[in-house]
């Protein structure tokens, strides 16, 4: 990657920083549905009819911390409730469902699950159809552009967070919490997608011989509750292991902040891996930058024009621990700043 486009990456990302999720005032406040009738309220109504009609293509990143700790990157599809993902990280598998059939897709060759894979966009669906909620709803700039924040409490006491664009409901981020876990789904790169194109692909895959001449899989756990089951079955492929040399940290930051922004660039010498957070009672947001060294003795040499991008009257808190070189900084106070890289240390120290 060549100068230029590195200071092109690194300026739009700081001009993002600058943004806030401004709140800009409640559309709805502690509203039920369905309603005694059985009729879903208006606002999810409309949301589940935009999800209907909507044809996407993206990339997502799935984290899980508590009860377990996951970490995924993946390419998706996506047509109504039909969707072709594929996985990049930390295997590489593809998985389809078309109408009320899974299918998983290794080597040319397809294998049908008893349970159709459902992702944490899907189970938020489901819930949506059936389950009484109560649920609010605000509008904010996120990054920028006019979104919804939605607040869904479950009769489990779970709760599900939601960012969606204002006037096309397109999911930004879903947040799943319960009393052992907390998921997270954050798209990137959403374009519009042919629904002709989305045909052709789904059928391809369809087409896709049976592994073992049709033999389906009768492990109904492959189908869990966030998508797909453990496993390695395949290499990592460039930028899917580019996140996952991250991931003990996206983990820990996912844990205790919320992200609003999360890139992993490769650089000569290094990669870095650049986030902003929004901090809770604080209407400025933070970023941060984690440069990993390809040499695991030293920390890596950080061109200073890179680090020239960063606004002067910012605060900045700074380490380098083994072969990773810490920034974070932003408008909030010096210890607020301090007390989010004293976490990445601990997080850069226990993997050297």
């Amino acid at each position: 990657m060549g100068k230029g486009r590195s200071l092109l990456l690194f300026g739009i990302f700081f001009y993002f920083l600058t943004l806030t999720s401004s709140l800009y005032g409640f559309q709805i406040t502690g509203a039920t549905s369905p309603d005694s009738s059985g009729n879903a309220h208006e606002y999810i109504a409309g949301l589940l009819k935009a999800y209907e009609s909507q044809s996407v293509q993206g990339t997502r990143i799935f984290l899980e911390s508590g009860s377990k700790n996951r970490f995924r990157y993946e390419y998706f599809i996506r047509s109504a409730d039909q969707k072709i993902v594929t996985l990049k990280m930390p295997f590489e598998v593809t998985w389809f469902r078309f109408e009320d059939e899974g299918y998983l897709v290794q080597n040319g060759t397809k294998t049908k699950v008893d349970v159709p894979l459902k992702d944490l966009e899907d189970l938020l669906i489901e819930k949506l159809k059936s389950c009484p909620i109560t649920f609010s709803v605000s509008e904010v700039l996120y990054t920028g552009l006019p979104a919804s924040f939605v607040v869904i409490n479950l009769p489990d006491h779970s709760q599900y967070r939601l960012i969606l664009m204002r006037d096309s409901y397109q999911f930004i981020k879903i947040e799943y919490e319960k009393a052992d876990s907390l998921s997270i789904m954050l798209y990137e790169h959403l374009f519009p997608y042919e629904r002709e194109v989305f045909s052709e692909d789904m059928n391809f895959y369809r087409s896709l011989p049976f592994w073992d001449d049709g033999t389906k899989t009768t492990d109904a756990s492959i189908a869990n509750s966030d998508g797909l089951g453990e496993g390695n079955a395949g290499p990592l492929s460039a930028h899917g292991a580019l996140y996952y040399d991250f991931e003990r940290f996206i983990t820990h930051l996912v844990r205790f902040y919320t992200l609003a922004n999360i890139e992993a660039q490769e650089h000569p010498g290094y990669s870095v891996l650049m986030v902003k957070l929004e901090l809770e009672g604080d209407a400025a947001p933070v970023a941060l930058l984690l440069f990993r060294s390809k040499d695991p003795r030293n920390p890596s040499r950080i061109p200073e024009a890179l680090l020239g991008t960063i606004p002067s009257d910012y605060e900045i808190a700074h380490t380098e621990v083994g072969r990773y070189t810490i920034y974070v900084f932003g408008e909030a106070e010096k210890a607020r700043l301090e007390s989010i890289l004293d976490g990445l240390a601990g997080q850069a120290a226990e993997e050297d």
